[in-house]
């Protein structure tokens, strides 16, 4: 294992130590919030105003992060990637953000319920197929899978992702590079199911 990874693992390890000593509240519980705060609060700040909010907006997303993350934090037993996890708690308080705000609703109706709805039915087997070999893919490599949604989801760049993981731009490069051999193999099967109708 390269001392980059080592690094990574072990401040991997640390985040998920914090979020337990949040869960039990108290001093600790204090102290564990304000550094896990000091290590996110411009990340995520950064993340809602590549978004397009404006920066009371990004404040506000920023506070109702945390406050989530507290909430959430007597789950931290269970959470196998905790600099996903994060991530996702701050991706999930921007997407309810966007889902009251009447300006972006209109986009958000415009979807519909069915995700699939406008497209014809082999577009629709081929999404489903990806949708359940990136299941598989997550459920091996949860960091991975988060990894892949940033850059391909929501657009991030490998700067913005290597920032976010704390890595070089170059490590970051390297990983995703890893991360897509891993899960071309599983997106085959989708491929194939193509050429077999």
């Amino acid at each position: 294992m390269t001392s980059e990874l080592k690094q990574s693992a072990n401040e991997a390890l640390q985040e998920l130590a914090l979020l337990e000593t949040i869960a039990c509240g108290g001093e600790a519980g204090r102290r564990a919030l304000k550094d896990l705060y000091f290590q996110y609060a411009h990340r995520f700040r950064g993340y809602f105003l590549r978004r397009g909010l404006n920066q009371a907006d990004a404040e506000d997303l920023t506070q109702e992060s945390f406050i989530k993350i507290v909430r959430s934090a007597a789950n931290a037993n269970s959470i196998t990637a905790p600099r996903a996890w994060l991530w996702s708690v701050a991706k999930s308080v921007l997407l309810d953000h966007l889902k009251k705000t009447p300006s972006s609703n209109q986009e958000w109706d415009a979807q519909g319920d069915e995700p699939f709805s406008e497209f014809s039915h082999d577009q629709q087997a081929m999404a489903r197929c990806v949708e359940q070999q990136f299941q598989q893919f997550a459920s091996s490599s949860p960091e991975g899978a988060q990894i892949i949604r940033w850059v391909v989801l929501d657009g991030f760049s490998s700067t913005e992702v290597a920032e976010m993981i704390d890595r070089t731009h170059g490590a970051t490069r390297e990983y995703l590079s890893q991360l897509r051999k891993k899960l071309r193999p599983l997106l085959e099967v989708c491929r194939d199911l193509l050429h077999t109708r």
